[in-house]
């Protein structure tokens, strides 16, 4: 190795003029809200976000979801629109989701008053003002009096009253438009919540202090139940949960991600089917051309993909253009890729080489044996980002079971978003993502899983994949997230691209094959490659070979650091002129990092054409 004082002087303020360069990691995903009619979502700008912006972004980006959903409130409409603001991660939750829908708003109020009641807080004059500024209190109010205050004889007696009509429930909730669909009949309804606190309230007379406890408390219950039928419709409406799924997994990567360290990260929302034309247009021709004022280091791309031709044509699209500027990128495949309906199947598969093998999956086979495939990484098994609300994940506002196994999955690109930040933080190098001590992902929310003994067990993922599966499907090209029953968290053993490395006769040979196939060996390479492109014009003009090679040897001997202390075990830099092209120079560059970059078995080589 060459680290001789004198050559910094070569560099001419090198040290000053470079700044670190930082992990610049951009997003993408659809996390624009899709329009009502026509299904699609628009393209947003690109957003720098990190902890303190990430509100305003997602408020930019989603202020309000518009969903059709089935009618719990009344029988007719079937089917109502409602529109749910959006100004936080919290507003996906079922408090704010009721307290920002008018019809359910005035019934957790109907709902609080109650509770109000049953505590003794409010007069009888309060009370009876409560109710009369809220629509359903004024409706409750009007019938009560109807009742409480009869005629005198010499009044025209008053038609006897009736229960509240399905067109004056639907009046008083006015839930526009109406779609044409039927809906699931609920043990709770609107009709018998309202009935009951109009009983309770004329039984009391004038005296609501003298209302039973139990009276209140089931009338209570029948409000929760009545709000608790709408709010699961709306929390389980396809288009809600995947927005949520969407943004919780981005405030996952964004709560882990240590922006003290010199990380950035870059947001896009960009619906699938138009990915590559936005990422051709927004992210390859600034990249392509040196437009950013740094390059970008990785993209983590919320989407799945299939085995179908369109998404495996997509992938080499994708792939040719970040051949050419050399950034990872990383995305997943589903179930339906293996051509399974859910994920948990994956076990059922046979010997994965002989699957793989079948007609299906000859575009994949052909997409693996191109170059540019090493640019591509797939994950599978998704994982929990929040827990289902009941009893071990309460509300605050009222009392609210999830119905049914609705869970709301994280893509994994999430988590290797968050080892990729965590390693750059530690040592300054994206390299260490993988294994018990560096690629595990604590701290989960957990589901209850049913082993093929019969065992029940808690796990934090869609799929529980036995170790040896996921070295099958990890030989196959595809990541995958695995855990240990009863415990929650998750591991990645191993990150290949999507490339297929060559076997060799000889077995260390294979293996760095296998190695240079690799998430992490690409993340290393880039990361090289891009800081020789930064400093190549402040080494190469007007100096003499042996200048240049003495430029890029300091230049790399300290940027190939962690913690300030070298981290390369050899360095070679040499410059040859090119036989058959006069004035044309090669500059090879040859590289082998120390232990601490995986594990010293890495070996890096480019080749820099210039001119002199």
């Amino acid at each position: 190795m060459i680290s001789d004082p004198n050559i910094r002087k070569l560099l001419g303020g090198f040290d000053s003029d470079i700044p670190q360069i930082p992990l610049r990691m951009l997003v993408l995903s659809e996390l624009a809200p899709r329009d009502l009619q026509t299904g699609v979502s628009k393209v947003s700008a690109k957003y720098r976000i990190d902890k303190d912006n990430f509100k305003n972004i997602l408020t930019e980006i989603c202020p309000n979801i518009s969903l059709d959903v089935p009618n719990r409130l009344g029988s007719d409409p079937k089917d109502i629109i409602i529109d749910v603001p959006i100004r936080d991660i919290s507003y996906f939750k079922p408090d704010a989701i009721a307290e920002n829908v008018p019809a359910l708003k005035e019934l957790l109020d109907v709902r609080d008053l109650l509770v109000s009641m049953k505590e003794n807080k409010l007069s009888q004059e309060e009370i009876q003002s409560r109710l009369e500024r809220s629509i359903v209190g004024a409706e409750i109010m009007s019938r009560v009096k109807s009742i409480l205050f009869t005629p005198t004889k010499s009044e025209a007696p008053k038609k006897e009253e009736k229960p509240l009509s399905d067109s004056e429930l639907d009046d008083l909730f006015n839930l526009v438009e109406v779609p044409e669909e039927t809906s699931t009949p609920s043990s709770y309804s609107i009709e018998n919540a309202l009935e009951r606190i109009i009983s309770m309230l004329t039984s009391a007379g004038k005296d609501y202090g003298s209302i039973d406890n139990r009276a209140i408390n089931s009338a209570v219950q029948e409000l929760d139940g009545v709000i608790s039928a709408q709010v699961n419709e709306i929390l389980h409406h396809d288009e809600f949960r995947r927005l949520e799924s969407a943004w919780r997994g981005l405030k996952f990567l964004i709560d882990r991600t240590d922006f003290r360290e010199n990380i950035q990260i870059e947001v896009m929302s960009v619906p699938k089917q138009n990915l590559y034309d936005v990422f051709h247009e927004s992210v390859y021709q600034p990249e392509y051309n040196d437009e950013s004022e740094f390059p970008l280091s990785v993209v983590i791309a919320d989407y799945e993909f299939d085995n179908s031709n369109p998404d495996i044509e997509l992938l080499m699209k994708l792939s040719n253009d970040l051949d050419d500027i050399q950034i990872p990128f990383i995305s997943s495949v589903n179930a339906e890729f293996f051509g399974l309906s859910v994920s948990d199947d994956i076990n059922t598969l046979p010997y994965l080489k002989e699957f793989f093998s079948e007609t299906e999956y000859v575009k994949w086979r052909g997409f693996r044996e191109t170059p540019s495939a090493r640019w591509i990484t797939l994950a599978f098994n998704r994982f929990l980002l929040r827990s289902l609300y009941g009893k071990e994940n309460r509300i605050k506002r009222y009392e609210f079971n999830e119905v049914g196994m609705f869970y709301v999955w994280g893509n994994p690109v999430w988590a290797l978003g968050v080892l990729i930040n965590g390693s750059f933080a530690r040592i300054g190098w994206a390299t260490e993502i993988t294994g018990a001590k560096n690629g595990t992902i604590e701290d989960l929310p957990v589901r209850e899983h049913t082993l093929k003994s019969g065992e029940k067990t808690f796990i934090p993922l869609s799929a529980y994949i036995p170790m040896q599966l996921a070295s099958d499907l990890a030989e196959n090209g595809i990541v995958t997230l695995t855990c240990r029953p009863n415990f929650d968290s998750a591991v990645v053993l191993t990150v290949p691209t999507a490339f297929l490395p060559t076997k060799y006769s000889d077995q260390r040979t294979t293996e760095a094959s296998i190695l240079f196939a690799t998430l992490q060996y690409q993340l290393l390479v880039s990361r090289i490659a891009q800081y020789i492109r930064l400093i190549q014009d402040k080494i190469v003009p007007g100096n003499s070979p042996q200048g240049i090679e003495e430029g890029f040897t300091d230049a790399l001997i300290r940027f190939i650091s962690i913690k300030g202390r070298s981290a390369i075990d050899n360095i070679q830099v040499k410059v040859t002129p090119d036989k058959d092209k006069p004035n044309l120079f090669d500059i090879g560059i040859y590289i082998r990092p120390g232990r601490e970059i995986l594990g010293g078995m890495a070996y890096v080589e480019l080749h820099l054409p210039m001119r002199f």
